[in-house]
């Protein structure tokens, strides 16, 4: 009878909750989002502008980038729309956001560095205005929560092109942590968010080929763009950190949330298998019931670390574990390939992208994957692989894709 009420609860909080607030925000953002539209082009004038052009001869850009995520979160989506939003400008284009630190927001239970903004009056009418205001011409959605449910509404309520990226796998998380069946549900809502849009940006190939499998998007729809790293930031030339100075090597790290999702206890329950120590960089969920069970001389709990500290993290590492099967990509995959670090992990979307000989290793199972990561270490061809994925890179093949669309 527990199990019962327990899987009814999960499936009213995961199933019918996100099915509901859809069409609540849906519904608000062509009422409220309408008016605001309105509002702004009878009473204030507001009229679509002409595009300028840069001195190289291409059009000057108005961008409005969109995401979820708010800058005290720390994940790949975020360092990637930071990263985007910086280079887009470098190159002269105008760049507007609609991002959660910009209305109401509110932490996500046993989520606490994860925060969501609440679909208010308020929030549609911003961004509404701001829509109407800033008139873009290339509009990106970068994730399917509250901001970019409104973004994606406003565009189809005005009849404007626009594009999204798949950055991360909600379905596989209701899948690992709750159902198979809830897993269905929230793929038919990603499936949805995206439909309309007219390229679906995905962080790497073989996600692609996945959602394209999967039917989740069409081939014309499906565009993959690889993400890029500061070499000049992470490399192995600099100073290690304090912490990490009495470990024993090798040593091996980890960053990222600690949390079920990320599949960091397969890591962590190998302390007693291998040779040297692991690092934890991250908090998480499991953050205390982890440091409760794993902490000793052998495995290492650092909590966040960023800037300078988190450099040195890598630097005073011997090779980088990424236990997750359910990224899309792995950053910090290639941060610590830029520091000199081969990478081990399991065979599936974001190591089978990124790991090649001689920069660590995949398997099946995860101990094998490390020591034979371990073996093949090649700290220069690390350097080199890494340093052929540049931020600027990224930002033209994002360009490229929306030529002749927006």
């Amino acid at each position: 009878m527990r199990a019962a009420c327990l899987y009814a609860a999960a499936f009213l909080a995961f199933g019918v909750l996100p099915t509901f607030l859809l069409a609540c925000v849906g519904f608000g953002t062509y009422i409220i989002g309408g008016i605001t539209l309105l509002y702004c082009k009878l009473v204030l004038g507001i009229r679509p502008r002409p595009l300028e052009t840069l001195p190289s001869g291409e059009p000057k850009r108005r961008i409005l980038l969109v995401t979820d995520t708010s800058q005290s979160n720390t994940c790949g989506v975020l360092r990637k729309f930071n990263e985007l939003r910086h280079h887009l400008k470098l190159r002269g284009h105008d760049v507007e956001v609609i991002e959660t630190d910009m209305f109401y927001n509110f932490a996500v239970p046993r989520y606490e560095d994860v925060r969501l903004c609440f679909p208010t009056p308020g929030m549609l009418y911003r961004s509404a205005r701001l829509f109407a205001e800033f008139d873009p011409d290339l509009v990106n959605i970068l994730t399917e929560g509250n901001c970019g449910l409104v973004a994606r509404f406003l565009c189809v309520l005005t009849g404007k092109h626009f594009t999204t990226m798949w950055c991360t796998r909600y379905d596989l998380y209701a899948e690992k942590l709750l159902d198979p069946r809830l897993a269905f549900v929230h793929r038919g809502l990603l499936t949805f968010f995206h439909s309309a849009s007219d390229k679906v940006i995905t962080p790497s190939p073989s996600m692609g080929r996945e959602l394209i499998r999967s039917e989740c998007v069409t081939p014309a729809q499906c565009t993959p763009i690889m993400n890029g790293c500061d070499t000049t930031a992470f490399s192995p030339d600099g100073p290690k950190l304090d912490e990490m100075k009495g470990m024993k090597h090798p040593i091996w790290l980890y960053v990222g949330r600690i949390c079920h999702e990320k599949n960091v206890l397969a890591l962590l329950e190998l302390h007693d298998k291998i040779e040297g120590s692991i690092a934890i960089v991250g908090k998480g969920q499991l953050f205390h019931e982890a440091v409760e069970r794993f902490a000793s001389d052998k495995v290492t709990f650092l909590g966040w670390r960023h800037g300078e500290e988190l450099y040195s993290a890598y630097r005073s590492a011997d090779a980088f574990v990424f236990p997750s099967k359910t990224d899309t990509f792995g950053q910090v995959i290639i941060e610590a390939m830029a520091s000199g670090l081969p990478v081990a992990g399991f065979p599936v979307t974001g190591p089978i992208d990124l790991v090649v000989d001689g920069c660590g290793a995949v398997d099946d199972d995860l101990l094998t994957a490390m020591t034979k990561a371990i073996a093949t270490k090649d700290a220069q061809k690390c350097l080199r692989h890494a340093r052929s994925f540049s931020w600027e890179e990224m930002t033209t093949n994002f360009l490229e894709a929306h030529e002749g669309i927006c």
